[in-house]
């Protein structure tokens, strides 16, 4: 039995799809038809999931909002090796959730730092 969440919405499913493959390459996903499709529910979940890990790391490793603000001998070597220590993560997080179709609110590095 399907729940609300199950329903096919075919506008939601070619918008976000596309932005898989435009991102990260062709999909193998299949439908019903042998159709090739973009992201099966799976993969969705696992991007997330994967997302999430990414999001909790960059938000420990990120500088403080206070330590941006004051810009000691500490500080400015704290954001520089953070900025190219986070890089690939930052990145990956990003596409990750553009693939998604999530809000551009969401995957902004600006409001993760506390």
């Amino acid at each position: 039995m399907a729940g609300k969440g199950d329903k096919f919405r075919p506008v939601d499913t070619k918008k976000y799809d596309k932005n898989y493959v435009k991102i990260f390459g062709e999909s193998n996903a299949k439908d019903r038809c042998g159709n090739t499709t973009g992201l099966s529910s799976r993969q969705k979940n696992v991007l997330y999931s994967n997302a999430k890990k990414l999001r909790e790391k960059i938000k420990d490793g990120l500088c403080k909002k206070d330590e941006c603000k004051n810009p000691t001998d500490y500080n400015v070597r704290k954001m520089i090796g953070s900025e190219f220590t986070l890089k690939k993560d930052i990145e990956t997080f990003k596409n990750s959730m553009k693939a998604l179709g999530a809000d551009p609110k969401e995957y902004n590095m600006e409001r993760l730092r506390r």
